[in-house]
């Protein structure tokens, strides 16, 4: 053997020897830090729409650019988490209600290939004549969160 292969032989037993002395544990999986700013809301309180909400002071309320001929579907933009809360409103009898609800179904389940669990609750408060469903959806879907309600 000439002396070259012996050296690296020699470095390779010694690099491995070195190598597999200490014990290796992976790292827990991480999230990333989101710093929010300090807790403070207005309130979307339009006399031309048929609801109100409040809304963090570093959002803004805009039309849904892919919906404005619907006049009640606005978009809470929060640019600083480049997020978006799509809201739509929709006044109808109850033959529309079925089939729209049919809709928000389908949408809903197609999303069940990607995600790992959809958790269904229902909201029933007759007091104040409010009903709905929350569907909360786990895993790497498009919406975290459905929510359906009739008042």
């Amino acid at each position: 053997m000439t002396k070259i292969k012996r050296l690296l032989i020699s470095c390779i037993v010694l690099g491995l020897m070195v190598s597999c002395s200490q014990n290796y544990t992976p790292k827990p999986r991480g999230y990333f830090r989101i710093d929010l700013p300090e807790k403070s809301y207005r309130s979307f309180d339009s006399t031309s729409f048929p609801f109100s909400f409040d809304y963090p002071v570093y959002a803004m309320v805009t039309p849904d650019p892919q919906r404005l001929s619907e006049k009640y579907w606005v978009n809470v933009v929060v640019p600083k988490l480049k997020a978006t809360i799509h809201i739509s409103y929709l006044s109808l009898g109850k033959d529309k209600l079925s089939a729209l609800l049919e809709d928000s179904h389908t949408l809903l389940y197609k999303q069940s290939a990607k995600a790992e669990a959809i958790d269904e609750s229902q909201i029933f408060m007759p007091e104040r004549n409010v009903y709905g469903i929350l569907y909360d959806i786990k895993g790497n879907a498009a919406s975290p969160v459905q929510f359906l309600f009739n008042r």
